[in-house]
């Protein structure tokens, strides 16, 4: 999805562009050499989460750029019948990898900013995802705002 979204101009903040995606894939990988050898270390779990985190974060900014920006002029920014399609990998135990369990989670929550597909009921092939827009996704902020006052209330 950082492919896709290479051209748009967006806003300066901090890092350079896909820097949350490198982010998230060290994160991940670090967590996962130290959950290797250490099951029981929280420091371990403690990157697998950021990565799993920034890698939400990731999908939810480039999602909400090409909805918005990518093809402008067109019914929620996407020319009919554009989709993309997410590869987040199945798990090597063949039950179901926590990425896929998250993203397909965290997009059924919001089925009203778009559509979705599991890969096994287009192919067969359960390590991916497909989604349509419909428009862009609240950011991470906007959630964690909701969140709270659902929790203070």
């Amino acid at each position: 999805m950082l492919d896709l979204t290479r051209a748009v101009p967006t806003p300066d903040r901090w890092g350079f562009k896909g820097f949350t995606a490198v982010f998230a894939v060290l994160s991940a990988v670090l967590g996962a050499a130290i959950c290797s050898r250490h099951p029981r270390n929280p420091v371990g779990w403690l990157f697998n989460g950021m990565g799993l985190q920034s890698g939400i974060q990731v999908f939810v900014e480039n999602y909400s750029v090409y909805s918005l920006l990518y093809k402008p002029g067109t019914p929620g920014g996407m020319a009919a019948g554009s989709r993309l399609d997410v590869v987040h990998g199945y798990g090597s135990t063949g039950v179901g990898g926590v990425l896929c369990t998250r993203l397909r989670g965290f997009l059924e929550r919001h089925k009203s900013y778009l559509e979705f597909q599991p890969g096994e009921n287009v192919d067969g092939n359960r390590g991916h995802t497909i989604v349509v827009s419909m428009k862009p996704l609240p950011s991470l902020g906007d959630q964690l705002e909701e969140e709270i006052w659902v929790y203070c209330a």
